[in-house]
């Protein structure tokens, strides 16, 4: 349902007092193809990359963050990490060394993944306090627009010069992010919100889905509702997409693949638990792999959705795997970091970290960054790479 206006406040940040600032880059950061400027490295939220280092692997460096994560995903530019945490505050690091950058504050908790725009504008969704989302200008070290009363738990999508954020009271709405001015917002009638971040389907179309399994497909353009499915099962993780195809995760021990054309079912997978939940998946070319609490791992035939090789952890997994044709690495409650096969499932390598992980990992040039409960950011590289 199309809203008839729109109830979002606008204010200049250069009147609002609040945070503590010291992070001003000077200069824009240049994205690549293959840069994570939003979850899961793209639109369609695959978590695939070419860029995993080959195990054994060694720590590089540690960071403290000084608070916990959430289940955000750091953004990776050139070499430069951008990391949201609960405390309300974005860190820059530098990727090779592990220096801090910069800080700032925007006050309160960041629960979803933010999105950077236009090689300046960091926008990201806050979860409580009076404002849902805020744009931070890295290069002048200022916040330039935020919305009011509009919470997101849910991380947000960038396209190109706007992004899309779905919140708390089900109201989807996309702005530009250099202004906040709001294109469109659309209701689409969810009673208790949505966690999963918004994807865009290969048709061109934004798939929102709700904590009740309500997937909505809108017009990009208007906001216009194209198509609604009623899954009939929770969830709370955000799904992967290719060709129009959504794999997803549920919190009722089933995970699914939709046809997004039609809202036919191609295949589900049992757990066996109905109290089972799934982790958000990846998906390559020809891999999908997926965690979940149940502590194992298991590779899917993406047409069929047989299982291809299972791997069990002593820890339940609620993190996404990142993934490349050859390699899975995926984390665990139980402070493992572990190395796959992703032909085989096979242990590769596996280490112990201090704390739980519960966010995705994500790489960039052979170095793969893993958060780390309750405030630790580490970086790994190949061993053959460290003794050169």
């Amino acid at each position: 349902m199309q809203l008839n206006r729109v109830h979002i406040a606008f204010l200049c940040f250069a009147f609002w007092q609040g945070g503590c600032e010291s992070l001003r880059l000077g200069q824009a950061l240049i994205a690549g193809d293959s840069d994570w400027v939003q979850e899961g490295g793209s639109e369609s939220r695959t978590r695939a990359t070419d860029d995993l280092p080959n195990p054994p692997l060694v720590e590089r460096w540690h960071y403290n963050g000084n608070a916990g994560f959430g289940h955000v995903t750091p953004l990776l530019v050139g070499n430069h990490i951008i990391l949201a945490t609960r405390a309300g505050e974005i860190h820059v690091i530098d990727l090779l060394s592990g220096d801090k950058i910069g800080v700032a504050s925007i006050g309160d908790a960041i629960e979803g993944t933010p999105v950077l725009a236009s090689s300046r504008l960091l926008v990201a969704p806050v979860y409580g306090g009076k404002y849902g989302l805020v744009a931070y200008d890295l290069v002048k070290g200022a916040r330039e627009w935020g919305i009011e009363d509009a919470h997101h738990e849910a991380g947000l999508l960038l396209l190109g010069d706007n992004v899309v954020g779905a919140d708390e009271w089900g109201v989807v709405r996309m702005l530009d992010v250099h202004t906040g001015n709001v294109h469109w917002e659309t209701e689409i009638g969810s009673s208790i919100g949505v966690s999963a971040t918004p994807s865009l389907t290969e048709s061109g179309f934004i798939l929102v889905v709700d904590r009740e399994g309500v997937l909505v497909l809108l017009d990009p353009e208007s906001g216009e509702v194209i198509s609604e499915h009623d899954l009939g099962l929770a969830v709370l993780n955000t799904p992967s997409l290719a060709r129009d195809t959504a794999f997803i995760p549920t919190t009722q021990g089933v995970f699914l693949a939709l046809d997004l054309i039609t809202n036919e079912i191609l295949w589900t997978l049992e757990a066996g638990n109905p109290h089972v939940r799934f982790a958000a998946p990846a998906v390559g070319e020809s891999t999908l792999v997926v965690g979940a609490t149940d502590g194992i791992v298991r590779r899917l035939a993406l047409q069929s959705g047989e299982v291809l090789w299972e791997q069990l952890f002593d820890g339940n997994i609620s993190a996404a795997p990142v993934i490349s044709e050859s390699l899975v690495f995926v984390g665990t409650f139980d402070r493992k970091l572990a190395a796959l096969d992703a032909q085989t499932g096979e242990v590769l390598w596996e280490t112990e970290l201090e704390g739980r992980i519960k966010s995705p990992p994500v790489a960039q040039d052979g170095i793969l960054v893993v958060l780390s409960e309750p405030k630790d950011v580490v970086a790994y590289v190949s061993e053959q790479l460290a003794e050169r």
